[in-house]
């Protein structure tokens, strides 16, 4: 049964828990759809491997070699999966579904590896292709074309992170002044164009995360003393410090639907809590607003789907006792759909 249709983003979500994924092994959760599917990688029997949870079971993706660590990265909504995996040589890109095979993405002429991030809803993906002369964000087609993207000035490498389903895309590339946030966009033109994303006022670092339909894109920039700032870039228009949730400094955007509606986290003095960001309301904690919840704490959120679906990461409860609070990181990761209630 679909997950009901996003209503309004100050509503109540129900917090749904799909899966739990052991302490003590390299966790990566990215993805959801509307239906509440996920994907992402995390240490499965002997080996680190890419899965996808669907109606609450935890599959695991067969990588297109007998890799020793795979991860998915993104998933649309006719199900098409998107990741990396380990082979013999470098690492490479690789689109599958939840029932079938896994295919090599391939690379661009002359090099060796690649990484797929996402994936739109006409099948194109966004990532990476690497070798002798660098990386270099790319885009495949559902066919397998692989293309490049327009080069950006004074970019040493870059990688695309995101893709709209008009085919634009976002991510990072590294120049001389450090990590900047990048997009290949349109600007009513028929041509992607890329060009670095502005960051917040002094700041010296930047990433692009997650971009919608309508062109905004969210990340974070982080100023000359270390604060990270989730910020948010809208066409035409400078980057909007989204804020934080009080008492800290520390945020991070991860994720942002065609509504607007912003996800990702944030450091407070009780640790990472996810918030959700809107227009009318501002940023607000996620666990405030999830109806009867009991034992655990949400301390990412990973990705806002279209109908407002928001796939996010928890843990226990950590102890009330402060001797025992260096422990949290040792908790299961535990990993939430939470659906907005009609």
């Amino acid at each position: 049964m679909p997950i009901p249709i996003h209503v309004l983003a100050q509503s109540p979500y129900t917090a749904t828990e799909i899966a739990t994924v052991r302490e003590g092994s390299s966790r990566v959760v990215r993805g959801v759809n509307d239906a509440g599917d996920v994907v992402g990688g995390a240490r499965i029997g002997p080996k680190q491997q890419a899965f996808a949870v669907s109606n609450q079971q935890l599959a695991v993706i067969a990588a297109p070699s007998d890799s020793d660590y795979s991860v998915a990265m993104g998933i649309n909504e006719l199900g098409e999966i998107v990741g990396s995996a380990n082979t013999g040589t470098a690492v490479r890109a690789f689109r599958t579904t939840r029932t079938g095979g896994s295919v090599d993405l391939g690379t661009l002429p002359g090099d060796t590896g690649s990484e797929a991030f996402a994936i739109n809803q006409a099948g194109v993906a966004a990532g990476a292709s690497s070798g002798p002369t660098g990386i270099r964000a790319v885009t495949w087609s559902r066919t397998g074309v692989i293309s490049a993207l327009p080069s950006i000035p004074g970019a040493q490498s870059t990688r695309a992170l995101t893709i709209n389903d008009a085919g634009e895309t976002a991510g990072i590339a590294t120049t001389t002044s450090g990590p900047r946030a990048v997009a290949w966009t349109r600007g009513g033109g028929p041509n992607l164009a890329g060009a670095v994303l502005g960051g917040l006022p002094g700041d010296r670092a930047s990433e692009a995360l997650s971009i919608n339909n309508s062109g905004q894109i969210v990340g974070s920039s982080d100023d000359a003393s270390g604060s990270r700032r989730a910020v948010l870039w809208a066409p035409n228009t400078a980057a909007r410090d989204l804020g934080a949730l009080a008492p800290g400094s520390f945020s991070r955007a991860l994720g942002i639907n065609d509504r607007g509606d912003v996800v990702g986290s944030s450091e407070t003095n009780a640790g990472s809590r996810a918030f959700l960001w809107s227009a009318a309301a501002g940023i607000r904690d996620l666990n405030d607003l999830v109806t009867s919840r009991a034992g655990f704490v949400l301390t990412h959120a990973v990705a806002i789907s279209a109908r407002g679906v928001i796939l996010a990461i928890g843990q226990d409860d950590p102890p009330a006792d402060p001797a025992h609070a260096h422990d949290h990181h040792e908790f299961p990761m535990r990993i939430f759909v939470l659906a907005p209630q009609p």
